[in-house]
């Protein structure tokens, strides 16, 4: 019974270790498969805090980036190939006889998608200056 029961722990054991590398590993895939996706040369630029009464807002607490800002970093700086500026906010969004209050809203350039690898839709149109 002794030699059965050790067989079962060590055969349980291994296979333990065997599921967790495999987790791990699949893990480092999707982490590799999500910053592929965002793209490793990928530099976002966020304006500054604010500080009010002694508190301080957090980062983009406060509109010190405008949009010529980036069109600047594209054009003054060699290294950059692609840049676009975005907007992040809170708001009530209401269309036609809809209402609703989304997390977030994110306004942006059509070059977002191609500075995050995003050009290739299964899905919809890309966004276009006219939209």
């Amino acid at each position: 019974m002794r030699s059965a029961l050790t067989c079962l722990g060590i055969t349980i054991g291994i296979a333990a270790v065997i599921t967790m590398v495999e987790i791990g590993q699949g893990s480092s895939q999707m982490v590799q498969q999500t910053i592929a996706s965002i793209g490793a040369n990928v530099v976002q630029v966020d304006p500054s805090d604010a500080m009010k009464a002694g508190a301080s807002s957090g980062s983009g607490g406060k509109n010190t980036l405008t949009p010529s800002d980036c069109d600047a970093i594209a054009r003054e700086c060699s290294a950059v190939q692609c840049a676009a500026p975005s907007v992040d906010c809170k708001r009530q969004v209401v269309f036609g006889n809809r209402n609703w209050s989304p997390s977030n809203i994110l306004g942006t350039s059509p070059d977002f998608l191609v500075v995050r690898n995003w050009t290739k839709l299964a899905e919809g149109e890309p966004l276009s200056e006219g939209q």
